[in-house]
């Protein structure tokens, strides 16, 4: 597996207050100060997923490393992959000295404010994991450390990051918190009495078997001194990664050309909001979203690694290609799979009360979740959806009916439809839905722009009389039937 390009942002560090909480007064254990050292095994209350096992002890190595299976005393770094079966994670692997300044600490931790930090985290990083919920996690500090062979002039010059583990028994990832990087290499390694030189620190994941790796971009070159001011997530300094499975994921931005959408579909009839996560997004981006290829939709910016589009109605059904522009549709450079669902295989957001006993010119009630759509203070309209049945029994939208031009989106209202306008004519009869739609722009926040009851058709007792009469009426005689039995049985018998 190739280091994979990151789209990297440039700014500032992580501030120590934005840290993880760490130190001796959090409770942190401390590697003894030493050269090349390593904390010993260490037994954690629950199992680790790592490149697709689990493990229940792992290593914090004086060198940069957490490790599983063994320790890892070696201070000038391989170039991953290693096939030695050495599970490595490496937010900064270089020769550090303790002996010349820094400490080395680390801690598991189920607090709760914790783990809603950690949570907040993955799920801002990872629109696929939005409804991730951290369960445990493990806090590794390198602090102030120094380098071996620092002169005292040098023992000054020194780095601040942090690893913390994150899982909930199932996936698990890995973020970097990067607050001063100042030297890249140790004296036995090839560097100067300044730390720069030789062979720089590497920074990655490693799974043992001389295959699977991830290296962040900058190791073993003096650009691993630029981790502190740059970022896969748009947080200088900070770096995600999700480690569970048979390669490491990174988080937020990419420059890949892959589109992750969430959810990823929908009702055919549209209206779902779509969050969508790929380029690092600006706000003055002129973001359009291009489905099946020909329907385009301008969406919303979110934040620098989301953005949002209601999706518009589609009238098909199946997995449909869906790609995002942020030069606003002069280019679609980011590409992914949206899968529209038929009508019959949706949950109705709008609920019909007595729906079997609806009659036009008659009062009718329906009720839906007001938080779906927007706020209390949102103002929806309702509308009568009438569609015929097409080809392959799939519902073609003939005209809506407005209900409702306006009201407060309290999830109730009691509607009344003239006759004629839900039913349509008995020659031409509509099947139809109720839609109720947030009236004004695009939401970040509510799971739809507009929702939909299930389809249905009014009850007119009238009209299923006049269809009888009709039917009966265009019945063909019986004693044509019969006339035709006595002459086939007469024929058959001759």
């Amino acid at each position: 597996m190739l280091a994979l390009l990151l789209h990297i942002t440039s700014c500032f560090s992580v501030p120590l207050g934005e840290f993880y909480p760490y130190g001796v007064d959090q409770g942190d254990s401390v590697v003894p100060r030493d050269d090349d050292n390593s904390s010993g095994e260490i037994r954690i209350s629950v199992l680790f997923p790592y490149f697709d096992r689990n493990h229940d002890s792992l290593y914090v190595n004086t060198n940069g490393v957490v490790s599983f299976l063994v320790q890892v005393g070696q201070y000038t770094p391989d170039p991953f992959p290693l096939a030695d079966g050495r599970r490595l994670v490496s937010p900064f692997w270089g020769d550090v000295d303790t002996r010349n300044g820094g400490v080395v600490s680390y801690r598991e931790s189920t607090d709760t404010a914790l783990l809603q930090r950690a949570t907040a985290d993955v799920r801002r990083a990872f629109l696929d994991h939005e409804k991730f919920t951290a369960t445990w996690i493990f806090i590794a500090t390198w602090d102030s450390v120094a380098f071996f062979g620092a002169s005292e002039a040098a023992k000054s010059k020194v780095n601040t990051f942090q690893a913390v583990l994150v899982t909930n028994g199932r996936h698990s990832f890995a973020i970097f918190n990067y607050n001063l990087i100042m030297w890249t290499t140790g004296t036995a390694s090839g560097g100067d009495e300044d730390g720069l030189g030789g062979t720089p620190a590497q920074g990655g994941f490693n799974a043992g078997d001389g295959v699977r790796f991830f290296v962040i971009p900058g190791s073993r070159t003096n650009d691993i001194l630029k981790l502190s001011s740059t970022s896969n997530v748009a947080r200088p300094g900070q770096w995600m990664f999700r480690t569970d499975e048979a390669s490491v994921e990174a988080g937020g931005c990419n420059s890949k050309g892959s589109l992750t959408i969430s959810p990823r579909s929908g009702i055919m009839l549209g209206g779902t909001n779509v969050k969508m996560s790929g380029p690092c997004f600006k706000a003055d981006d002129n973001i359009v979203v291009q489905f099946d290829n020909n329907i385009n939709i301008n969406a919303t910016f979110g934040s620098e690694l989301q953005s949002s589009v209601t999706v518009p109605l589609l009238n098909k059904t199946g997995r449909l290609p869906i790609k995002l522009s942020i030069d606003g549709g002069n280019t679609f450079e980011y590409n992914g799979v949206y899968t529209s669902v038929r009508i019959n295989q949706y949950t109705p957001g709008v609920q019909r009360t007595d729906g079997d006993l609806w009659q036009e010119n008659s009062p009718v009630d329906i009720n839906w979740d007001s938080g779906s759509i927007g706020g209390v203070d949102d103002q929806v309209s309702i509308d009568l959806a009438r569609y015929k049945m097409g080809e392959d029994e799939v519902p073609v939208l003939d005209s809506f009916h407005t209900a409702v031009e306006s009201q407060s989106n309290t999830g109730h209202s009691q509607i009344v439809i003239t006759k004629g306008q839900g039913d349509g004519s008995i020659e031409d009869r509509f099947i139809n839905l109720v839609r109720v739609s947030r009236k004004g722009g695009g939401s970040n926040v509510s799971q739809s722009k507009w929702v939909w009851s299930d389809l249905f058709a009014w009850k007119n007792e009238a009209w299923a009389s006049e269809r009888c009469k009709r039917w009966h009426l265009r019945e063909p005689n019986p004693e044509e039937f019969r006339g035709n039995c006595i002459y086939s049985e007469f024929y058959y018998l001759s």
